[in-house]
């Protein structure tokens, strides 16, 4: 049997006009992209982050790349997230195909 799972990540992302493309990046990841504008840099900075985090998944290292981010576990909700004056909150969206195998992410 098979599940289609969506999660949502919320990521700081910066964006700055480069020399021939604006360059968008993700600190807590260190994944950069770019594009022609700043919506095209940040739209190719969801796809790489999207394959970066699937690939993390499917290799099995997810929950350590996400514990050397600095991510942790919490049992609930805390407030909003502090950003930096030139950073803002990029969504990126993850579906994830699900099988009878069990899979353990502690991040």
């Amino acid at each position: 049997m098979r599940a289609l799972l969506k999660f949502e990540l919320k990521v700081p992302v910066e964006v700055h006009k480069g020399a021939t493309a604006f360059i968008a990046r993700c600190p807590i990841f260190d994944v950069s992209s770019q594009g022609k504008s700043p919506a095209d840099a940040k739209k190719n900075l969801v796809d790489a982050l999207s394959l970066f985090i699937t690939t993390c998944f499917e290799m099995g290292t997810l929950d350590e790349v996400m514990k050397e981010c600095g991510f942790k576990p919490r049992k609930t909700a805390t407030g909003p997230l502090s950003l930096k004056k030139d950073q803002e909150l990029l969504s990126v969206p993850l579906p994830f195909m699900v099988s009878n195998q069990r899979q353990t992410c502690h991040a």
